[in-house]
């Protein structure tokens, strides 16, 4: 009985109410509160059907997204299954919007290659540079009878690691599919070798001494850095067919920067850059400036035209320079607006 029926029997005397059932106010049924729905569990799917782990590989490649080693896992462990195509999928979306780890898209590549995706292995594999990425790109375009740009991409990997398993065995067999002829070996007397009578003394004598030692039916000849691996042909014939009649050499120049190391010099020219030397000059740009001959100073804006890029004054001193000037090989030489860097030219003050 509720505490209101016990003050009115007792004050009032109302007893009619005494000891029945009847639902006071108090006792009046409030409205239950729906329970809190169960918190997401691990597997529970969105809208798409895609599990939460599935959502998360969609985040690969940013800052809130899966580890490498999270992302491999999972499709380590989705291989072979009916979430296979899914997982695939994902990372694709993911790699056509940003940057995933290599070794996830080497992965991914592999998965599609089993499948007998092979363009959709090469669309995921493009611009890998990792050694086991060239060399499954080399064997899908191999597969897709694209031998020549399997060539190119095997010598990719010869030039980082000449050891690598199964290149060289790679490179002979396709090379012979493609025709091309055993590489003869050399011999020494194929080429006339010139050796420095002053050894470590920089480009000017060693110049000196290979001008003069030219046959006297040669009139002209290019004087190239060993370290310049980019050398555009185009560009060697614009030097070439710059050499009128009235200038005994073209040298590119930037601003104030002569790039003789790239230049082409007529065989008469050697006497006039010995006295320089004898005199006592041993920078090669300043022989050049003083000598008493004409040369043609070219602006290499100029060549633009057949070196978009002027990858050819481009000069690998060290191994970063190297593997920089070999990941140019694999994009056109666009029309960009560089300055030439480095060149073998600046090296002589």
């Amino acid at each position: 009985m509720s505490l209101w029926r016990r003050l009115r029997e007792r004050f009032f005397g109302d007893k009619e109410s005494a000891g029945t059932d009847e639902v006071t106010d108090e006792q009046s049924v409030r409205p239950v509160e729906p329970a809190p729905d169960p918190a997401p569990k691990e597997n529970d799917a969105d809208p798409r059907g895609d599990s939460a782990e599935m959502q998360r590989l969609g985040a690969i490649g940013r800052a809130d997204g899966p580890t490498e080693f999270e992302a491999l896992t999972l499709l380590r462990r989705v291989r072979g299954t009916v979430d296979e195509a899914r997982a695939v999928s994902i990372v694709l979306d993911a790699i056509s919007s940003r940057a995933v780890p290599e070794p996830v898209r080497l992965a991914t590549a592999d998965i599609l290659a089993s499948r007998g995706d092979e363009s959709g292995a090469l669309e995921a594999l493009h611009g890998a540079s990792s050694e086991a990425a060239l060399m499954l790109t080399a064997d899908l375009y191999a597969s897709q009878g694209m031998l020549p740009r399997a060539l190119s991409t095997i010598e990719r990997v010869l030039a980082w690691n000449f050891d690598a398993p199964g290149a060289r065995e790679r490179h002979a067999r396709w090379r012979a599919a493609v025709g091309a002829a055993p590489t003869a070996k050399g011999r020494l007397d194929e080429a006339t070798v010139v050796r420095d009578r002053a050894p470590d003394q920089g480009p000017l004598p060693a110049i000196v001494d290979g001008l003069a030692s030219l046959p006297s039916q040669v009139t002209a000849a290019l004087a190239i850095a060993c370290d310049s691996p980019l050398l555009e042909p185009a560009l060697v014939e614009t030097l070439f067919q710059s050499l009128t009649t009235d200038c005994d050499a073209v040298v590119p120049i930037d601003g104030e920067l002569l790039h003789p190391l790239l230049a082409v010099y007529r065989s008469r020219v050697a006497d006039m850059l010995r006295k320089e030397l004898d005199a006592g000059t041993h920078s090669l740009q300043r022989a050049i400036r003083a000598a008493s001959f004409t040369p043609l100073f070219l602006p290499v804006e100029q060549l633009r035209s057949v070196d978009p890029e002027l990858r050819s004054f481009l000069s690998c001193n060290t191994w970063d320079e190297y593997k920089a000037a070999l990941e140019l090989t694999t994009r056109p030489n666009g029309p960009r607006r560089d300055s030439p860097g480095r060149s073998p030219g600046s090296r002589d003050a």
